[in-house]
């Protein structure tokens, strides 16, 4: 599915600060203080990376076994009977590896917005009007018709128009937009294993899992 909103549509200096977008905002802040994790990405876009490829690529090797085992782990609860445990196990994966970039942020950031009562949530990539992708991917939240969008790896979370803005802007070096020929942005959403385990969990684990890994926004 495609989400393309026109950032005139929005009163952006109006809708940028609310309630809503303050505590999206803590939720995103919140992904990096409780489950601190090293970006291989990030670091290879500072300067002067180059003389620490070798161990960058290390890194990332790390990070694709991270990724397989996280994945098995969601896999193997295709019924939805233990979705406490697997998420309960997830968490500790995730503290246990601390590696991740915008798609794992994405995936802590959707369990910590569940938890916290955001649930009509999707993941989606951040692609261009003519599909072009730009290898990045949020946490897009429905909001009736004024959905937004939580960036965890950014730390940021904001309407979706302002947040189009700000990728262009404050955030452009992160993006190949010199690579693009369209900057129309929109958001493709997709589905994610996670949200499946989700969806079985009950509202007493969630209140579970929130005190056992303090989690409450």
């Amino acid at each position: 599915m495609f989400i393309n909103i026109m950032c005139e549509n929005y009163n952006l200096t109006f809708l940028s600060r609310n309630k809503t977008i303050r505590y999206a905002d803590n939720i995103a802040r919140a992904v990096s203080k409780k489950f601190p994790m090293v970006s291989t990405t990030k670091y290879m876009g500072l300067n002067r990376s180059y003389l620490y490829e070798s161990s960058l690529l290390n890194l990332d090797t790390k990070l694709t076994c991270a990724r397989t085992d996280i994945c098995k782990l969601l896999a193997s609860n295709n019924s939805g009977k233990n979705s406490l445990a697997t998420i309960d196990n997830l968490i500790k994966k995730v503290l246990q590896y601390k590696l991740g970039n915008c798609g794992e942020y994405s995936d802590v950031c959707m369990l910590l917005a569940y938890l916290n009562n955001i649930k009509k949530v999707s993941t989606a990539s951040l692609i261009t009007k003519s599909c072009e992708d730009l290898d990045h991917c949020v946490l897009y939240v429905e909001n009736g018709n004024k959905p937004y969008i939580i960036d965890a790896w950014l730390g940021f979370a904001d309407y979706v128009p302002n947040a189009i803005l700000k990728y262009k802007n404050l955030y452009s070096k992160y993006f190949p937009f010199g690579k693009i020929t369209d900057n129309n942005l929109q958001f493709k959403k997709y589905k994610c294993l996670i949200m499946h385990t989700l969806n079985s969990i009950n509202p007493e684990e969630s209140r579970y899992l929130r005190k056992k890994f303090d989690l409450k926004i």
